[in-house]
């Protein structure tokens, strides 16, 4: 059989850790952010409350000794310092170090004293535990980010490595697991059930919050035929012409204009499957008004004849959007917006929009109405490059 080509050590790929892709939803499942998992008291041992920590990939562990466990016909290797391992292994009878003795016999007072922690697990998983003797840790061990080629990355393609902190009190002491992918799918379920995920609140991420008065859909014929002065008329978000739309992650929350900006009539939602919409439906002219929907109509309506394709691009649609500002958030600010919130604005809607065509700030408007529906004249337009004077995003922190 031929073997794998080896990589050239010139290379990025040589270069970089390696990551096996058969693992990979496995090594992601389990390195989630974790709750601690308080440990069960065991004798002899200290007062203070032992929990296991899930630590990140990078953090510093000395590896001078391995403890390898037998689980059921898996194998589990704990590799760590030996002051870690006399941690674990403390108890007032004992009167030598863990290293100073055979490494056998360490290895049978360890199975000894951990067997309030390990008799729960032999009951979940169906199988016996036991710890062969101590051994100093394998190369793939001491190495755990083995390059490409390397023999050791071959040989651990399929196995999962977790980085835990063994804590009592405020004393951590760092240590490293590495098992067969098989073994951690048997592990997982009980992990979840047991260490919890912790996720981070990321509250410091941005969100872009968008506020417009209406949209309407031309061809690029017709936007390229506007000038200064020419009025357009706008689909309003809602039924009421004077409810402007708060837009977060495609969804729009209603919202009413204030003179400090727009209070927001419900919170912000966004959709259930965490992407936003891509064809929502279009609003209904003689629906009420509600406190949250879809966004305004973001395609052309679908017409029951299909349409043959030309090479004309004066039929392309464009989508004009009136917008009266946007904002930057933190996740944390938007998780707190609620029901009469404040997002600040630095321009009234009756003053100016901007005109954004796909996306893009191609000119400015003023707010119009043409009877009794909703329009918006043009006072600056950028047919042919974006416009130069592009409004910075608010920064101010919404009132809430």
């Amino acid at each position: 059989m031929n073997s794998p080509p080896r990589i050239d050590p010139d290379t990025l790929a040589y270069r970089l850790p390696r990551v096996a892709p058969q693992t990979l939803a496995l090594h992601n499942a389990l390195h989630r952010p974790r709750q601690p998992l308080t440990l069960p008291t065991r004798s002899g041992a200290s007062a203070e409350p032992a929990q296991l920590r899930l630590l990140g990939e990078q953090a510093d562990i000395t590896r001078e000794i391995a403890c390898p466990l037998h689980i059921g016909d898996e194998m589990l290797v704990v590799t760590t310092s030996w002051r870690t391992l006399e941690a674990l292994g403390a108890h007032p009878g004992r009167r030598r170090s863990l290293a100073s003795v055979d490494a056998e016999l360490a290895a049978l007072w360890l199975e000894a004293l951990w067997q309030p922690w390990l008799a729960p697990l032999e009951a979940a998983l169906d199988c016996d535990i036991r710890l062969d003797p101590l051994a100093p840790p394998a190369p793939a061990m001491a190495n755990p980010q083995g390059q490409a080629g390397d023999a050791a990355d071959t040989a651990h393609a399929n196995s999962v490595t977790l980085t835990l902190a063994y804590t009592l009190g405020t004393t951590s002491y760092p240590l490293a697991l590495a098992l067969s992918a098989p073994l951690a799918e048997r592990l997982h379920p009980l992990f979840e059930a047991r260490f919890p995920p912790c996720p981070a609140p990321a509250q410091a991420l941005p969100v872009t919050a968008r506020v417009h008065a209406g949209q309407q859909w031309l061809t690029l014929a017709e936007w390229r035929s506007l000038g200064p002065g020419d009025v357009v008329m706008l689909e309003p978000p809602y039924a009421e012409p004077d409810t402007l739309a708060v837009s977060v992650a495609g969804r729009c929350a209603a919202a009413t204009p204030t003179a400090e900006g727009v209070r927001l009539l419900a919170p912000p939602r966004v959709p259930a499957g965490g992407h936003p919409a891509t064809r929502p439906a279009p609003r209904q002219r003689d629906q009420e008004a509600a406190a949250m929907t879809q966004p305004p109509v973001d395609s052309p309506r679908d017409d029951t004849a299909p349409e043959p394709d030309v090479d004309n691009f004066d039929s392309l649609a464009v989508a004009l959007t009136c917008e009266l500002g946007r904002l930057t958030l933190t996740l944390g600010e938007l998780r707190e917006l609620g029901q009469g919130s404040v997002l600040p604005l630095a321009r009234r809607p009756e003053r100016a929009v901007d005109l954004m065509v796909n996306g893009q700030r191609m000119g400015q408007g003023r707010l119009v109405m043409i009877g009794d529906d909703l329009g918006v004249q043009i006072e600056r337009l950028a047919l042919d490059a974006p416009s130069s004077d592009a409004q910075s995003p608010d920064t101010q922190a919404p009132d809430v």
